[in-house]
């Protein structure tokens, strides 16, 4: 801010102490914030935005340069992310070994001086501010101006206004920081799920799941015939997004790791909850059908592990449900399983999903309901495996009008051929 008045440091458009917009026209202090919000909300310029964020900055305080440092991760040293000049020209950047920006992470608070004292700046400055960026408690970067211009003198206002500015990049940087991960945690969970169903000969075979959030706790698995014999499950982890995520990808991880060590389904079911129960949360467990199938003979060995029950529509129209036969993985220290037997004629059609399917809702007080999946399925039943799964799903759009999903949603369908 040029000075006009050397009794005060309170301009047009300076700001009060903190949040106090005292001093500022309403109409002014309106523009300003409303700037401010649009920039961090800005998701288009998460390339880019600490060049913004200083731009921005340089519209609001009378300044000659802004510069944005931030490092690279806890531990690591501060570098120059963002960049304005007056002139244009980058070559006078500021050090990270710059005794006032070392003096702001020493004292972990801002810094706002002028006249500014001989030896705190790597070159001659009237006035300069510095805040810290913070990060859980650690400083990830520091917000500077400064001004060459013996008229011009930064005060309160000035830096109430760095100091709001900073405290909004830090927010804008967390929240970019939180997406990359979960886009990086996105791709390695998808690469655990499969992309494709293996061949079977004699059968047909489809599976799809839809999560509520970017990634879900649904899964299924589909194994490579072996020995004359298919493993197929499907499972879904108590709760949504990330945590539910991760649980999910050890399921998918020790369905087939364990699979080689374990005769029966029941054995298999057994030492998956013996793997998960101490690594699981208080509040989580798991449901799981997993059942093995002889291709030869259409047996179908399984275990339901509090799962909703699976249909095999018979290709005489007759419709048998599997029940539970166990409880629920990894919830409880001990765990004792049933394993039971059915079996796959000609035509029959085994169909397992979650409840995502069976329970979603708009505003939890109307239900998509078992019997309208079941009503789809039995009406389609003529129908390609992509057809029916294509239909059942949306249908399930249509009752949600439009609106998302309440839980992940899961689908496998399995049909011996005729």
């Amino acid at each position: 801010m040029r000075l006009d008045n050397q009794n005060s440091d309170t301009r047009a458009r300076g700001w009060g102490s903190g949040m106090d917009l005292a001093g500022i026209s309403p109409h002014l202090a309106k523009e300003m914030l409303s700037s401010l919000f649009t920039l961090i909300a800005d998701d288009g310029l998460s390339e880019g935005f600490e060049n913004q964020a200083c731009l921005f900055l340089s519209q609001w305080i009378e300044c000659d340069r802004v510069i944005l440092m931030l490092d690279y991760g806890p531990g690591s040293q501060l570098d120059i992310w963002g960049f304005w000049s007056r002139t244009g020209q980058s070559e006078h950047e500021i050090s990270p070994n710059c005794p006032l920006i070392k003096s702001i992470c020493r004292d972990r608070k801002e810094a706002l001086l002028w006249p500014l004292s001989p030896g705190l700046t790597e070159e001659p400055v009237a006035a300069a501010m510095g805040v810290p960026l913070f990060d859980n408690g650690r400083i990830r970067g520091i917000l500077y101006t400064e001004s060459f211009s013996s008229g011009v003198v930064f005060g309160q206002s000035e830096l109430s206004i760095l100091s709001a500015t900073a405290n909004a990049i830090a927010a804008k940087l967390s929240a970019r920081d939180a997406s990359h991960e979960m886009a990086a945690a996105r791709r390695i969970l998808n690469h655990l799920c499969p992309t494709s169903e293996p061949d079977i000969p004699g059968y047909e075979v489809a599976a799809r799941v839809e999560s509520c959030y970017s990634v879900g706790g649904d899964f299924y698995h589909v194994g490579q015939p072996t020995d004359g014999k298919v493993l197929v499950a499907v499972g879904d982890v108590a709760g949504k997004g990330l945590p539910a995520a991760l649980a999910m990808s050890a399921c998918t991880v020790l369905i087939p790791a364990l699979a080689h060590f374990c005769p029966t389904p029941c054995s298999l079911v057994q030492r998956i909850h013996h793997s998960l129960k101490t690594k699981l949360t208080r509040d989580q467990y798991v449901t799981l059908f997993l059942g093995e199938l002889d291709l030869a003979s259409g047996d179908l060995r399984y275990v339901n592990a509090g799962h909703i029950s699976p249909m095999v529509l018979r290709a005489n129209g007759d419709v048998d449900r599997l029940g539970s036969t166990g409880g629920l993985v990894g919830m409880f220290p001990e765990f004792a399983c049933q394993g039971k037997r059915t079996r796959l004629a000609a035509g029959d059609l085994l169909t397992v999903f979650s409840d995502g399917v069976t329970e979603a809702t708009i505003h939890g007080d109307e239900f998509f309901e078992r019997e309208a999946a079941e009503a789809v399925i039995e009406a389609n039943r003529e129908a390609s495996l992509p057809e029916i799964m294509t239909t059942i799903f949306a249908e399930i759009d249509t009752f949600l009008k439009g609106g998302p999903r309440s839980d992940d949603t899961t689908l496998l369908l399995l049909r011996r051929e005729p």
